[in-house]
Order: C-alpha cells, then sequence, then structure tokens
C-alpha cells in the first residue's frame, strides 16, 4: 500500500474545515498549500484539486469562479495517468462539467465544456463589478 500524498491529505484538512463551517480556516489552509506547491506552475493534479476546494470556500461570486477555472484550466493538462497516481478511478474527462443534460452530452469533449464555461465566464464578468475582476481578466 501506498502512503497518502501529503498535499492530499491537506487538502482533505481543509475540506474538513469547510464542513465543519470554517471556511475561513479552510481559505487560509489551501492559500497556504497553494502557494506550498507552486500555484499556477504547480503539479496540474494537486492544482485541479485544491482549486476545486478553494472555489467551494469563497464568499464571493467572481473568486469562486476564478478558482473553478483555475480547477478547469489545470484538468486541461492532466492525463487520465496522472490522475490514476493520484488515486482516481475514473477518466480526466470526468472532471469537466457537462454542458447539457443529453446522452449526447457523455460524448463532449473538454475542450467544448471548456468553451461553454469560457463564455459564461465572461458574461459573469461583465455584469457586476468586484476587485477580482481585474485579476481574472
Amino acid at each position: 500500500m501506498t502512503e497518502p500524498d501529503a498535499v492530499m491529505v491537506r487538502i482533505g484538512e481543509g475540506v474538513s474545515l469547510r464542513e465543519r463551517g470554517k471556511p475561513v480556516a479552510a481559505r487560509e489552509l489551501f492559500a497556504q498549500v497553494w502557494s506550498e506547491i507552486g500555484g499556477e506552475s504547480g503539479d496540474p493534479f494537486l492544482r485541479c484539486a485544491l482549486a476545486h476546494s478553494m472555489a467551494d470556500v469563497q464568499d464571493d461570486v467572481h473568486a469562486e469562479l476564478l478558482w473553478d477555472l483555475r480547477a478547469l484550466a489545470a484538468a486541461d493538462l492532466l492525463t487520465d495517468e496522472r490522475a490514476a497516481r493520484g488515486g482516481v478511478a475514473g477518466p480526466v474527462a470526468g472532471f469537466y462539467p457537462r454542458c447539457t443534460s443529453t446522452s449526447a452530452s457523455a460524448t463532449a469533449s473538454s475542450a467544448s465544456s471548456t468553451r461553454h464555461v469560457n463564455i459564461f465566464t465572461e458574461a459573469v464578468l461583465r455584469s457586476t463589478p468586484s476587485p477580482m475582476t481585474a485579476t481574472a481578466r
């Protein structure tokens, strides 16, 4: 049996903080881990997991969206093999949101999902001014 990845353990600790109603403490832990893994230049698997978790503890919808976009960008760089080494049983394609509810969506490419998310993102960012808007663009 292999040892659990120390970064993933810390991400799990942050998720636990969030579930116990401590989003600020979770954000602080996630921010520290983000810095330690190298931020945008870190391992895509760790970035994807961390950014997804960080999105869940944001108070501001713009900040949440920014972190979700970071998770999607990291997922674009992942291989099924790297995800499997991280303990993910399914393909990386499962990391992407479904844009429609039809059975055809099961075969939609990540590029198509990302394009729809980008269109939505631009609409949201234009709709409400926020301190995060300048950062996200």
